[in-house]
């Protein structure tokens, strides 16, 4: 895969998140519009691969200080629920 992603709005507000491939196979950087994700010191690795083919990896919750929402965007839109696009 070589890029997965969300936009999500409300409020007046837009965000976009996505996965999107880097280096090589398995390492993905995320890529975020409208908002400033802040890295936990330390934690500079890359991302791994999507969880499935919707889903962000728990590291892009646990290498950032402030992506706690990209887990809620998971399990608020299962895949019964997206279409691809």
């Amino acid at each position: 895969m070589r890029r997965m992603g969300y936009e999500l709005s409300g409020g007046g507000r837009r965000l976009t998140a996505s996965l999107e491939r880097s280096t090589g196979p398995d390492k993905y950087k995320l890529a975020l519009e409208n908002f400033n994700e802040v890295r936990n010191p330390g934690r500079a690795w890359p991302l791994p691969a999507p969880t499935r083919f919707y889903g962000f990896p728990d590291e892009a919750v646990g290498y950032y200080q402030n992506t706690g929402f990209l887990s809620a965007a998971r399990r608020k839109f299962p895949p019964d629920r997206l279409k691809e696009t």
